[in-house]
C-alpha cells in the first residue's frame, strides 16, 4: 500500500515467461481490468535478468516497470537490465551501487548500509564464505550444484 517501497528483480524464463514462483503476480499486475490506482503510494525500481540469445530479453522485467507505472505505482530508480550471455554481474554490480543511493534518498537506509531492526552481527565479506578461481574469474567454486538440486528440487526459492 501507499509508502511501500518495492525492490523487484525479476527474471525471464525460456522465451518470455515468468518464473514459476513469480506466476501468480504475474498474472495479477497484468490483468487489464486493475484500477489505474491499484498501487498508488507504492515506490518501486526492477531489475531484469535475461539473456540477449533469447528475442524477449529481460520481458518480465520490462512488462512489470511499464505496468506498474499504469497501474499508480512511482519509479524511484531507472529499470536494470542484466544479462547472462555478457555475465549478470557486470550489469548487476553497477545497478545495485546506484540503488543504494536511491534507497538512502527515500530514507530506507542510512550510512550506506541497510537500516536493520535487528542486530545481525558484524557484516561478512562475500569472500570469506565462497572459495573463487584463482584466476580473478567470477565463477564460485566448491558447489556440487547436482547435490544442491537434488536437496533443493525448486532451486534457490527453496533453499532460502
Amino acid at each position: 500500500g501507499p509508502g511501500t517501497v518495492a525492490v523487484l528483480i525479476a527474471s525471464t524464463t525460456g522465451n518470455g515467461d515468468a518464473p514459476d514462483n513469480a506466476e501468480r503476480f504475474w498474472r495479477f499486475v497484468r490483468k487489464r481490468s486493475q484500477p489505474s490506482d491499484l498501487f498508488a503510494g507504492v515506490r518501486y525500481c526492477v531489475l531484469g535478468l535475461g539473456d540477449t540469445n533469447y528475442d524477449k530479453f529481460c520481458h518480465v522485467g520490462k512488462v512489470l516497470d511499464g505496468r506498474l507505472k499504469e497501474v499508480g505505482a512511482e519509479r524511484f530508480y531507472e529499470m536494470g537490465c542484466a544479462d547472462e550471455a555478457m555475465g549478470l554481474e557486470h550489469f548487476v554490480d553497477p545497478w545495485l551501487r546506484g540503488l543504494w543511493g536511491a534507497l538512502a534518498g527515500l530514507g530506507c537506509v542510512a550510512d550506506g548500509g541497510v537500516a536493520e531492526t535487528e542486530d545481525l552481527g558484524e557484516p561478512v565479506a562475500a569472500a570469506d564464505c565462497l572459495e573463487f578461481p584463482k584466476d580473478g574469474g567470477h565463477l564460485v567454486q566448491g558447489l556440487d550444484v547436482a547435490a544442491f538440486l537434488r536437496a533443493n528440487p525448486k532451486g534457490l526459492a527453496t533453499a532460502q
